[in-house]
């Protein structure tokens, strides 16, 4: 009986031996499509929405110098978050549609992130300071008020370094896309405060742009 039995667990085990060089292909294949259409519910992440609404809310603030409304600052202004948002949406777009992000070790997801929101910055800051001098704004001052900006805004970066480092090697996420998932609403956070942050800039810039009612049209 011991023989019998012998055999039958090597019978067996040649079987699903077989088995599994038959379907590894196959078996593979789905886990890869299921894990590649979960990712793309990635760009559907709540960050995309948040981005659409800070956007409009943004839209509704008239900055104000001297109790009167700065049409030149307000538009400005305008211009430079409707950039922002547009080369986040993008930036992090091809980030997420970019091959074997999926399965990059942390350190290397941790470089595109970084390596995408510099992007970012430089994207939006070029093409605001292309707006602004087109629109009549001196280099210099154009160059001011995106500084005033940045600057205002450099805890969220430092922050967002700080929480991308924690959780590009944090073990306690299963993989990429709870990685992702988690940075996305960082971002979507750092997002948030923008028209809080803008009103900070602002008002540090002060009436530096009502020299260019007149000169330019609005």
């Amino acid at each position: 009986m011991k023989g019998y039995d012998e055999i039958f667990a090597t019978i067996f085990t040649s079987i699903l031996a077989g088995i599994s060089i038959v379907f590894k292909g196959k078996i593979k294949s789905i886990l890869t499509k299921k894990s590649k259409k979960e990712f793309k519910s990635l760009l559907c992440h709540d960050m995309f929405i948040t981005a659409k609404n800070v956007k409009g809310r943004v839209e509704k603030i008239d900055f104000i110098t001297k109790g009167k409304t700065d049409v030149v600052k307000t538009k400005l202004l305008h211009i430079l978050i409707d950039l922002k948002i547009e080369s986040v949406e993008k930036g992090f777009t091809r980030l997420l549609e970019s091959k074997d992000i999926q399965n990059i070790k942390g350190q290397e997801l941790k470089f595109k992130v970084s390596e995408t929101l510099i992007g970012i910055v430089k994207e939006y800051n070029d093409q605001a300071l292309f707006e602004f001098i087109k629109l009549g704004i001196s280099k210099k001052d154009a160059n001011f008020l995106i500084d005033k900006y940045e600057e205002h805004r450099q805890y969220i970066v430092d922050g967002f370094i700080e929480r991308l480092d924690s959780i590009s090697i944090n073990k306690d996420y299963n993989c990429n896309f709870e990685k992702l998932s988690a940075i996305l609403e960082v971002v979507a956070l750092s997002l948030y405060v923008i028209p809080r942050d803008v009103k900070h800039a602002m008002n540090s810039v002060n009436g530096r742009y009502v020299k260019y009612e007149d000169k330019i049209n609005i």
